[in-house]
């Protein structure tokens, strides 16, 4: 019975089949513990890179406070998230999808003017990415910074060019900053299906040649705009596993506001001049005699879209004596004639004091250019400042400077 039993439980009965069946089951365990290690280490990731949002989002929420803290809605807070479906209902409202512009077009800003023969003449201002920044606004100045440190936090490198500023690593671009028109927008490489649970207006725009390698589309109009863009940048983090890293706080640096005129002349916007036949030419090249009939838009002009013409349109048109009454000057905007002024009035010195526009004991009068004109005016003064007369000649009005006899 012994023996039997030793044949059957013993050394014989275990090499010959427990133990093939012992090497199954412990390779099985290797298995599963390699992935159980794995889904430790995928959960792991994914908790760091919620709490780096987070992090980033409180950042968000005090620098947005600091600025205004008197807009509640605009302050991010865990209380936003109570109501999620009526935010995005307003989101969508507010927020309507617009159609998206091919961008190997760059977008320009084009005014057309036509000298005294009706020959027409095409200016077109081109912005850089800086001039851009430079003409927006505080707030849209620091979500770009806030999310392009972010970009540099997550190990990518930055390069700029004129019209954006791409984020990538070795040659593969992961991110974009760029304007539409005056609109910060963030293009990531992502597809649809990455964010489909993310509740928020973006576009596809792969179709696009330009965008094929970041084909989703953020525009960023608001604090929550923001929150979304870090948002998506946790998920590139996540799908390609990049660094998940906090961002360095940067002490925030204001672009001091430059006018169109400025920016030309620091090469951050280029002008190019185009006439009918779509020949190139400078702005020089425009008949120095030539005198600006109307702009486009036909209706008004405004002191950028003349500040790059020659200086031969900031000259009066004819110059007429009046006696001396005293010395006290007296200045009026062209906005304030464009408001109490109908097309072909004649405005002079006595028709301002008579609408009390100036001081009664004004004696000598200045125009100064700001903001639009609309209409075409006939304006004696005894000084002008040079946009002033240009905006009055755009719109084929005349400036007629007042001499003092002696």
């Amino acid at each position: 019975m012994t023996q039997v039993t030793k044949k059957i439980y013993g050394i014989p009965f275990f090499t010959l089949f427990l133990f093939p069946v012992t090497e199954v089951v412990i390779i099985a365990l290797i298995v599963g513990f390699l992935i159980l290690v794995l889904l430790a280490v995928w959960f792991i990731r994914r908790r760091q890179s919620k709490k780096n949002v987070k992090a980033m989002e409180q950042v968000i929420a005090s620098k947005i406070q600091e600025q205004a803290p008197e807009k509640n809605d605009e302050v991010l807070s865990d209380e936003q998230e109570v109501k999620p479906l009526l935010e995005e209902m307003i989101a969508t409202f507010e927020e309507p999808m617009e159609q998206e512009q091919p961008d190997d077009q760059e977008e320009k800003e084009e005014v057309m003017i036509q000298d005294a023969s009706g020959k027409t003449v095409y200016i077109v201002y081109n912005y850089s990415l800086e001039a851009r920044l430079i003409q927006s606004s505080e707030e849209i100045q620091r979500w770009y910074q806030i999310l392009s440190s972010c970009l540099i936090a997550s190990g990518l490198k930055k390069r700029s060019s004129w019209k954006k500023e791409s984020y990538y690593l070795g040659r593969t671009t992961y991110a974009k900053l760029t304007f539409r028109g005056k609109m910060l927008s963030l293009y990531v490489a992502l597809e649809a299906r990455d964010v489909a649970d993310l509740n928020y207006p973006y576009q596809e725009v792969g179709a696009v040649k330009a965008h094929q390698a970041t084909p989703i589309q953020l525009k960023i109009r608001s604090n929550r705009a923001v929150k979304k863009a870090l948002e998506l940048i946790g998920i590139v983090r996540l799908k390609y596993g990049l660094e998940e890293k906090n961002a360095e706080e940067k002490e925030f640096v204001l672009l001091p506001f430059q006018t169109k005129e400025e920016l030309i002349r620091e090469k951050k916007i280029k002008v190019k001049v185009y006439g009918e036949d779509s020949e190139e030419y400078d702005l020089e090249q425009i008949p120095l005699d030539a005198k600006i009939r109307h702009a486009i838009p036909l209706s008004k002009v405004s002191v950028d879209e003349v500040a790059v013409l020659p200086e031969s349109y900031a000259k009066t048109d004819q110059t007429e004596e009046t006696k001396a009454l005293g010395t006290r000057k007296g200045i009026i905007n062209i906005d304030t004639l464009s408001a109490y002024f109908e097309n072909g009035d004649t405005v002079d010195l006595a028709v301002l004091k008579e609408k009390k526009l100036i001081p009664l004991k004004t004696d000598l009068l200045k125009v100064l250019a700001r903001g639009t004109l609309d209409k075409q005016l006939t304006v004696k003064a005894h000084d002008f400042s040079d946009d002033a007369v240009k905006m009055i000649h755009a719109l084929n009005g005349k400036a007629v400077r007042l001499c003092v006899k002696k």
